[in-house]
C-alpha cells in the first residue's frame, strides 16, 4: 500500500517536471515571442529582400540589441543589425529593419536576437529559421 502511494507521488512529480520543460518560446510562421512577451521578432522574405520586424514591450529595458544571423550550422553568428535603446523609444518600440547584405535564398538562414543590458550582461534568444526559397 505504501509502495503504491510512493509510485503515485513519483508520477505526479515527474508530470510537473515535464510541464516545466515545455518550450518557453512561441515560434510560428517566422515569428518568435518569448514566454514573458518582452518582444516579438518576425523575419520575412519579400521580393528578394529580408525584413526583420521587432516590437518591444514597454517594460523591456536594455542598452542595445543585436540581430545576428548564420546560414550554416558550422558557422558562428554574425551581427547584421545593431539597435540602440534610444532608437527603439524614438520609434514607439516598433522597428522594421532590412538586412542589407542577406545570404542567398537558396539556403535557410537562422536569425536570433542578442540583448545586452546596461550592466553588460548578454542574453541570446533561440534562433528563428527563415526557410530557403524553393527552386523549381
Amino acid at each position: 500500500m505504501i509502495f503504491l502511494k510512493l509510485i503515485r507521488k513519483s508520477y505526479i512529480i515527474v508530470g510537473f517536471l515535464l510541464l516545466g520543460m515545455l518550450p518557453v518560446f512561441s515560434q510560428q510562421s517566422n515569428t518568435l515571442t518569448p514566454a514573458d512577451s518582452s518582444f516579438t521578432m518576425k523575419v520575412s522574405r519579400e521580393k528578394g529582400e529580408i525584413f526583420i520586424s521587432l516590437s518591444f514591450a514597454p517594460t523591456f529595458v536594455f542598452d542595445y540589441v543585436a540581430v545576428e544571423r548564420r546560414s550554416d550550422i558550422d558557422q558562428s553568428y554574425t551581427q547584421c543589425k545593431y539597435i540602440d535603446f534610444a532608437e527603439v523609444i524614438k520609434n514607439q518600440r516598433h522597428l522594421v529593419k532590412k538586412d542589407n547584405y542577406p545570404y542567398p535564398g537558396a539556403s535557410p538562414v537562422l536569425y536570433r536576437l542578442k540583448v545586452v543590458a546596461k550592466d553588460g550582461t548578454e542574453r541570446a534568444y533561440p534562433p528563428l529559421l527563415l526557410p530557403s526559397v524553393k527552386q523549381n
